[in-house]
């Protein structure tokens, strides 16, 4: 394998690890707020 296809290789996985991450921190955002009673509107 070519040095910039496993340079790319790399940074495509390190992409998946970050929107995994920001994933798991929607995921948890999206059940806290479903949590929470609704507030009235204004």
């Amino acid at each position: 394998m070519k040095q910039y296809e496993q340079l790319e290789i790399t940074r495509l996985k390190r992409n998946v690890i970050k929107l995994k991450a920001d994933r798991d921190i929607l995921k948890k955002l999206l059940a806290a707020t479903a949590a929470q009673p609704a507030q009235p509107q204004r």
